[in-house]
């Protein structure tokens, strides 16, 4: 009987580090900010914080820059400030989350409230390494941080839609990768992309998984190495909503 091939889909999930003080600051006035938070000086922490963002910053220091200005309005009650810099935070860093045991309340509720007012797709995962053409499904798991229409589709050699529905929170969809004929899809690489999109704003992930395809029961199809450090999981934001 003849084997069906496997098309094979590992994946990485490259997720930007978090932004807490155990990351390296190399502008030296965020440094001088943080000092000022630390010593409980918050109109000082803020100020210097409002400093740093007109210096050149990389996107990581400038996204811890906008998450000490949020802790630091919080600190001081301007709750709608600390909102908008947490908005801020996400936009550079959708994956970022704060740990409510190491937060004040206010600033986690701040930061609540900016997830919720931001459209982003976040905590894209797959929980599979890989699968066989035309046999089981593929689980796929994400958030929407707002009501959207969300389109996912599995790209590769063909362009396949997974599911087109409104949506809002976590969600998961199973991808059972056959073609619209009811064939199983060709062997090969699959990018799983998610839009999300409400009115002129736009939000995309994407997972790109890159290994052979090999022959049902060769070492290759079912083997569960580590992937490639080159693979990268990213995401592409086309328009988001103002930051006021």
């Amino acid at each position: 009987m003849r084997r069906r091939p496997a098309v094979v889909v590992s994946l990485l999930i490259a997720v930007a580090p978090a932004l807490g003080r155990a990351q390296a600051v190399q502008n030296a006035t965020l440094r001088r900010a943080q000092q000022a938070y630390d010593n409980l000086e918050y109109r000082q922490a803020l100020s210097l914080g409002l400093a740093a963002l007109r210096e050149r910053l990389a996107g990581a220091e400038r996204a811890r820059v906008y998450e000490l200005v949020g802790f630091s309005y919080a600190a001081l009650d301007s709750i709608l400030k600390s909102v908008d810099a947490f908005k801020q935070v996400v936009l550079i860093d959708p994956e970022r989350q704060l740990d409510p045991n190491r937060v004040s309340p206010k600033a986690y509720s701040a930061f609540d409230v900016a997830l919720r007012q931001v459209l982003l797709v976040r905590q894209l995962r797959i929980d599979s390494t890989g699968f066989v053409a035309g046999q089981g499904a593929v689980p796929i798991r994400f958030m929407v941080t707002q009501p959207a229409r969300v389109v996912t589709r599995a790209i590769g050699q063909t362009n396949l839609l997974v599911d087109s529905s409104a949506w809002n929170g976590q969600v998961n969809l199973s991808w059972s990768p056959r073609l619209p004929s009811g064939d199983p899809v060709p062997a090969g690489v699959y990018t799983i992309v998610v839009e999300a999109r409400l009115g002129q704003n736009t939000f995309s992930a994407f997972i790109r998984g890159a290994r052979p395809s090999a022959p049902w029961g060769s070492k290759a199809a079912i083997s569960e190495r580590a992937p490639s450090a080159s693979w990268r999981w990213r995401e592409r934001r086309r328009s988001s909503p103002d930051s006021s």
